[in-house]
């Protein structure tokens, strides 16, 4: 869908081309999303019970509201599983058998504890899904700081002089690198007008910045 206007070819190579570019292509995906953010505000709008007006001796059901909360309750009641599969289930290749569930208890350990934030996130986009049609996370790696690591000397039988175990060298590694899975609401997200999400071009987020950051 990609107009004239908004050809790579009619914008300059430079920092202030791709600044217009961007600018145009925000302008043309707002648009396209316009119908439908109005759309999802009004669901929202019902969800939360928000009349304008409420007489006396008005009395009304949300069916909408509790009939969403039932399905989320339905449809997300524990945190998903992960289920590390092995492509050819060779009966005999006890190494990629270990690797396989050693993997798969890493990631469950690592997405059921208390302090990581894909269970919350997930519920959160799935509760977009339910009310606006939309739900989407993200996730982040955070590098965390380099460690220091020395080496060590070859180990040596000092018998027969023979090497055990050859030099270590001097390494670095980040111990406290991890990935965190971030909610994105529904209205922080752009993409380029498209007919099925593989035409997406681009992706766009919107990130709440102080002027120093």
């Amino acid at each position: 869908m990609a107009s004239e206007q908004t050809q790579e070819s009619q914008f300059q190579d430079t920092p202030g081309g791709w600044a217009s570019r961007l600018k145009r292509e925000f302008e043309t995906a707002r648009k396209a999303l316009k119908d439908w953010h109005e759309q999802a505000d009004k669901a929202l709008k019902e969800y939360l019970d928000e009349r304008d007006t409420k007489c006396a001796g008005d009395t009304r059901w949300n069916i909408y509201t509790s009939d969403t909360q039932t399905k989320e309750a339905i449809l997300f009641g524990n945190p998903p599983r992960v289920d590390v599969t092995r492509t050819f289930a060779d009966a005999q290749d006890d190494a990629a058998r270990v690797a396989g569930e050693i993997l798969e208890r890493l990631l469950n350990r690592d997405i059921e504890g208390q302090d990581d934030s894909f269970s919350q996130s997930v519920e959160y986009a799935h509760s977009d899904r339910e009310k606006t049609a939309f739900g989407l996370c993200r996730v982040r790696y955070v590098t965390g700081e380099e460690v220091e690591e020395p080496g060590r000397p070859a180990m040596v039988d000092e018998e027969t002089g023979q090497e055990l175990a050859p030099v270590v060298p001097a390494t670095t590694r980040r111990p406290n690198e991890q990935v965190e899975t971030d909610w994105v609401h529904w209205k922080s997200v752009l993409w380029s007008p498209c007919r099925v999400w593989h035409e997406v071009r681009w992706l766009a987020f919107e990130n709440e910045m102080t002027r120093e950051e």
